[in-house]
């Protein structure tokens, strides 16, 4: 039994259930934030946005990974605190025989300021 949650705990922990950060992210809502410029971008879809035409790769606490755009450039040291609005994009799978579709939440920061 014991070995049985330790497994459940460390899933729970790896899948960053339990991080400050754990954003709900629902298309078109509000939301504020902190996180940290990625040094190791995932594999994340982007679009170009004429107004957003920077794209930030955001960490957060907990292992989540989002896509940031932002009007301006971030230069900051460390973390750095965002209010955008939830974006979500779609695009298919490069794999030929698969129809399957991905969703990817993304956010447009309107202001951000280094922490």
């Amino acid at each position: 039994m014991k070995k049985f949650a330790v497994i459940v705990l460390s899933m729970i922990i790896l899948t960053g259930c339990f991080g400050p950060q754990k954003l709900d992210l629902k298309v078109g809502e509000t939301v504020e934030f902190t996180g940290k410029q990625s040094e190791t971008p995932w594999q994340h879809m982007v679009d170009i946005k004429e107004e957003y035409p920077y794209i930030n790769y955001i960490d957060f606490e907990g292992g989540d990974q989002r896509v940031v755009y932002t009007k301006d450039l971030i230069i900051c040291s460390d973390q750095v605190s965002f209010k955008g609005t939830v974006v979500g994009i779609s695009g298919e799978s490069k794999n030929p025989d698969s129809d399957e579709v991905y969703i990817d939440q993304q956010i447009t920061a309107d202001e951000f300021s280094c922490i």
